[in-house]
């Protein structure tokens, strides 16, 4: 019996070629997703200030060769793989930091709803009570110290057509919720051709002026 060929570790998947001119962290993982086919994912945190410019032209690089000269090139970043196809970039120091939301550790979150996995990126915070809590504790306290009323909360919405994600989690980050997420919009993707896998990013906009009492806004989003 022929022996199944061994499928590459994901810091070991070759791509043909990468060039990048005058970009940043952001269009080069967004050149690296599309040169890969779909074959891997990425959860990517967004650094605070000036983007570094990249500039790249590799031929025949492997993906672990790729982001060890992305972040050689804006050395704020630094990355790890999670499983087999998917890879987190963030900030250096960014996984150690106790006010980053992504560190915020909850107990127990369900996800057991028709819901397409871009939504439950999107409104993470509805489905990690601990992150809601904090996040609703954090703009009362700004609205009592400003005399300013809250904001409503908004609602979830879903469709139809949605797919019935069934999630579990137990003392988990939410930089894993969102993990798990996108890994599970890869498997909904090549059960269903009419889904598309999705890789996850974070964004901290600073304004002093926020109303969420962070200092500015935190925004997830799909890529």
């Amino acid at each position: 019996m022929e022996e199944r060929k061994r499928q590459p570790k994901i810091s070991e998947l070759r791509i043909g070629s990468l060039q990048l001119a005058d970009g940043d962290m952001e269009a080069a993982l967004a050149v690296l997703k599309l040169r890969a086919e779909s074959r891997i994912l990425v959860g990517f945190e967004k650094a605070l200030g000036e983007r570094n410019r990249i500039s790249l032209d590799l031929n025949d690089p492997t993906v672990g060769e790729i982001l060890d000269r992305l972040c050689k090139a804006d050395p704020r970043y630094t990355f790890e793989f999670s499983g087999e196809t998917l890879v987190n970039v963030f900030p250096l120091g960014a996984k150690v930091d106790p006010t980053n939301l992504l560190n915020l550790r909850v107990r127990h979150a369900v996800i057991n709803e028709k819901r397409t996995p871009e939504d439950v990126i999107r409104r993470i915070p509805d489905f990690a009570p601990e992150l809601s809590k904090y996040l609703e504790d954090k703009a009362k306290e700004q609205a009592k110290r400003s005399g300013m009323p809250q904001g409503a909360v908004g609602h979830r919405m879903s469709g139809n057509m949605d797919p019935q994600i069934s999630l579990e989690f137990q003392n988990v980050t939410v930089r894993e919720i969102l993990n798990a997420v996108s890994l599970f919009s890869a498997d909904l993707s090549r059960k269903y051709s009419h889904f598309a896998a999705v890789s996850w990013k974070y964004e901290f906009v600073v304004d002093p002026k926020a109303t969420t009492g962070l200092g500015g806004y935190p925004k997830w989003d799909v890529s």
